[in-house]
């Protein structure tokens, strides 16, 4: 995979984006300025974000000059058009317990409705497979 450096404001928001991701993007940029940038943004070869728009956000509120971007040049339109999908709409297929994990996250500020922690959700810890 090619990751090139590209200031944010040569990226260009995919309009038709679904979701309303505001209310992430305060925890992405902490994510990131916390643990780095770990993930390209990808985009077209247009230079339309395929793939995400919150760490875009992100990095435009944290001030970065440049960000890692993979141009997704090797696929079709239509494949742009499901990798955004499903993109956006595998995570909804995973569930997780994050009681578990408060021990190892103490500033996990998770929602007593919810149990998820907007800290962890991508990291394991030892002793969390299985639901508490």
């Amino acid at each position: 995979m090619n990751v090139e450096l590209r200031p944010p404001a040569a990226i260009k928001p995919y309009e038709k984006n679904p979701r309303d991701n505001d209310e992430a993007v305060n925890a992405v940029a902490e994510s990131i300025r916390r643990f780095g940038f770990r993930q390209p943004i990808v985009v077209d070869a247009d230079g339309v974000i395929v793939c995400g728009h919150t760490r875009w956000k992100a990095v435009q509120r944290l001030g970065f000059a440049v960000v890692p971007v993979h141009v997704a040049s090797d696929l079709t339109p239509e494949q742009i058009r499901a990798y955004r999908i499903a993109d956006n709409k595998t995570a909804e297929l995973a569930s997780g317990t994050w009681s578990c994990c408060r021990s190892s996250w103490p500033s996990c500020r998770a929602p007593a409705s919810t149990g998820r922690c907007w800290a962890s959700t991508r990291t394991s810890s030892p002793g969390c497979s299985t639901p508490a």
